[in-house]
């Protein structure tokens, strides 16, 4: 078995870019699956309306069918957070050069790009158990404040998985220019 100096030579790039092809077909085929649930999630920087929930949930307690697909992708939402923030800290790690591709990304944004990843994914997994339960609870109409609360979630989700991107993006951009820069 050969050693594992592989990691850092640069090798992970092929993962990162399986991982990342991935985590978007994911988050495909469940906005194809269910869009109205998978909707209110996605655009949701400043949250989402009380009266936009409590009618996707009416509907989904009058369709089977649609409350069936709804249950198919909260299961693959189990998945989907900790893909997207694995991939998203390999790309960190990757940039800042622990992976192989750099070591000239300072440590700090190395810092900010795996928190931010970290918060987006506990973010995640916290909305997913409060929309959940609300899912759950059906044909139980849920309260006003319940669906502030996964609104607010989401919201901090949303902004948190953004701040992981553009830490990424710009690290990229960084190591392109230098090295386009300096060779």
């Amino acid at each position: 078995m050969p050693g594992l100096g592989w990691m850092f030579t640069g090798d992970w790039l092929p993962a990162l870019w399986f991982a990342t092809a991935a985590s978007l077909l994911l988050a495909a085929y469940m906005r194809i699956q269910a869009p109205a649930f998978t909707a209110l999630q996605a655009h949701s920087f400043f949250g989402y309306h009380v009266r936009r929930v409590k009618k996707m949930l009416k509907v989904l307690c009058g369709d089977r069918e649609k409350l069936a697909r709804v249950n198919r992708v909260r299961r693959l939402d189990q998945f989907l957070p900790a893909l997207t923030g694995a991939t998203l800290i390999g790309w960190s790690l990757y940039f800042s050069g622990i992976l192989g591709a750099a070591h000239l990304v300072p440590r700090m944004t190395l810092l900010l790009g795996v928190a931010a990843s970290i918060v987006a994914v506990g973010f995640d997994y916290l909305e997913n158990a409060r929309i959940g339960a609300m899912i759950d609870a059906l044909p139980a109409e849920p309260r006003d404040d319940a669906i502030r609360a996964a609104s607010r979630v989401t919201a901090l989700k949303l902004w948190s998985y953004a701040l992981a991107m553009l830490i990424v993006i710009l690290d990229a951009g960084v190591l392109i220019f230098l090295r386009a820069a300096f060779g």
